[in-house]
């Protein structure tokens, strides 16, 4: 046994006889909702078997795709082969990066900067190797000995059971894409930005994903008044999570932001359409009483047409269409001759976007 800590543990020596080096463990951002000692168990590659949420000690067998960690401070550190550190265990679905799941100790691959790890099952093309991890050992807790699963301690602490009786708030404007990358980031933070500037109340949250302090931080960077993601309530993503963990999550968040009182709360959800998770929320009745006002983001005019059909088949009313379409003036006529659905670049005035979503402002102002 080995013992680790974030404050105290910044040096550690294997427990090799072969080998007399003292390593320095980095702790990923995935761990920065732990403070404590724990204990690194000898690896069991026979009996020892992962779960979403488990955190583990690595050491990078080969440096490839991901050249940096994003620490528990959020900073970004250069990471070399040979290097340890602190992950979690987490499945991930990127269209344009891996397609990972959590199936074993052997063949892991690190999956985000915040430290999720991975065995991968598919990759873009367009990606060369993934860098490659060794894995040394769960995280256990030292006095029962169990293992530390992330999202077992933080959700069991926060989540809250859906309440069909409760009233639902109407001010949730959802912004959902035709895939990954249609902008969909870069539009809530313009929209929390346009209603701050307004003197607003904005929340603003990402409900799926991976993990990453990216989303998070462009929604404070853009003055919201609350934000927060997934990864706050320790899922380290939310691809194969269970349909009851999913809107246990849901009503979680929403009943926490709403302690805030906000005048308006943007959701982002991550992915596309036709992305498991996001097909089922926007299918569920208790995701669409929750939702005052849907926007799609897409890349181009067809993706964008099929989106907002898509939505529309569901019984939901979009309110506007933006995201990477409104790079290509082309895109945007071709969809505008085949729709009266507003198309809003995220350099659209305030004044324009407040009177696109002004309905949805139900609370009245501070």
């Amino acid at each position: 046994m080995m013992t680790l800590s974030q404050k105290t543990a910044s040096l550690v020596k294997l427990n090799n006889p072969e080998n007399s080096e003292y390593y320095q463990i980095k702790w990923s951002y995935a761990c920065r909702m732990l403070n404590g000692a724990y204990e690194i168990s000898e690896p069991d590659l026979i009996n020892d078997k992962p779960f979403v949420g488990d955190l583990a000690l690595f050491r990078v067998t080969r440096i490839g795709s991901h050249v940096r960690l994003i620490d528990t401070n959020n900073k970004k550190m250069r990471i070399y082969q040979g290097d340890l550190f602190v992950g979690v265990f987490g499945n991930r679905y990127a269209t344009d990066a891996y397609e990972a799941e959590v199936e074993g100790i052997k063949d892991l691959a690190l999956l985000t900067t915040a430290g999720m790890v991975g065995t991968i099952k598919s990759r873009h093309n367009s990606l060369g190797g993934s860098t490659e991890l060794l894995f040394l050992g769960f995280l256990r807790d030292k006095l029962s000995n169990q293992k530390i699963n992330i999202k077992q301690i933080i959700f069991q602490q926060r989540c809250s059971v859906p309440n069909e009786s409760k009233p639902k708030s109407t001010n949730l404007l959802v912004v959902v894409g035709s895939g990954m990358n249609s902008g969909k980031t870069t539009f809530v933070r313009k929209l929390v930005k346009s209603f701050s500037q307004q003197g607003m109340v904005v929340a603003a949250c990402k409900l799926t994903g991976s993990i990453s302090p990216r989303d998070y931080d462009e929604m404070v960077a853009a003055s919201a008044f609350y934000a927060t993601d997934f990864s706050d309530y320790g899922f380290p993503s939310t691809y194969k999570c269970e349909e009851k963990e999913l809107l246990r999550l849901l009503e979680t968040m929403l009943a926490d932001i709403e302690k805030a009182n906000p005048e308006i709360i943007i959701m982002e959800i991550a992915d596309g359409v036709m992305q498991k998770e996001t097909k089922f929320l926007l299918s569920e009745p208790l995701f669409k009483k929750r939702v005052g006002g849907i926007m799609v983001t897409a890349d181009s005019a067809p993706s964008a047409l099929y989106t907002v059909q898509f939505l529309e088949n569901m019984g939901y009313k979009v309110k506007a269409v933006s995201g990477a379409i409104t790079s290509s003036p082309l895109y945007v006529k071709e969809f505008e001759e085949s729709s009266t659905i507003p198309v809003l670049s995220s350099a659209t005035s305030t004044v324009k976007l407040g009177s696109v979503f002004g309905d949805l402002m139900t609370k009245k102002r501070r």
